[in-house]
């Protein structure tokens, strides 16, 4: 049976911001990194053997699992909260060989390409977490026994197994 991989990182990144701004709790770069974690964490545990939220892979890094891809997009606003006007449009480019350059273009970011059944999974994991500040839910991430602690060897690109993400959080359901 193949991985079943639902949407990219970026676009369940974009519905976390929203879930969190819906939520009263508007996530900063840090934030969204460890609610990814646990939404897929979750997610993978609760939807069986070989269903992922995301297709990215999660890596160790000093403050806990991380994705690059949704990372790097909100990188420039280092610590503070992603603001709405930033998750909300979604720029592309192309190259343009006539003048050698690139074209930026902004568009709307369409929440409808998270299923409706998963928005409100989603919607869920983040009211659930809200109560937490950021740095507890790093602390959280950094079981010992958890996969974060099997991987963390300071070197960023060490990756964290999907499968070891599952395992871990179908064991946390049944406590």
């Amino acid at each position: 049976m193949a991985v079943q991989m639902k949407y990219g990182v970026e676009d369940v990144a974009r519905y976390v911001l929203l879930a969190s701004d819906k939520a009263n709790h508007p996530a900063s770069n840090l934030r969204l990194q460890k609610l990814l974690y646990f939404t897929d964490g979750y997610y993978m545990a609760m939807h069986g053997e070989k269903s992922d939220l995301f297709r990215e892979n999660f890596c160790a890094w000093k403050y806990g699992p991380a994705v690059r891809e949704a990372y790097f997009l909100f990188m420039p606003n280092g610590a503070d909260r992603i603001p709405k006007e930033q998750y909300e449009n979604k720029e592309t480019a192309s190259f343009n060989e006539a003048t050698r350059r690139y074209n930026f273009i902004s568009s709307p970011w369409n929440q409808d390409i998270i299923s409706e059944n998963d928005r409100g999974f989603i919607d869920n994991i983040v009211k659930l977490l809200a109560r937490y500040d950021d740095f507890t839910l790093v602390d959280i991430s950094h079981d010992p026994k958890g996969p974060w602690a099997n991987h963390f060897n300071g070197d960023s690109r060490s990756i964290i197994p999907k499968e070891e993400i599952r395992q871990y959080f179908k064991g946390l359901l049944r406590k």
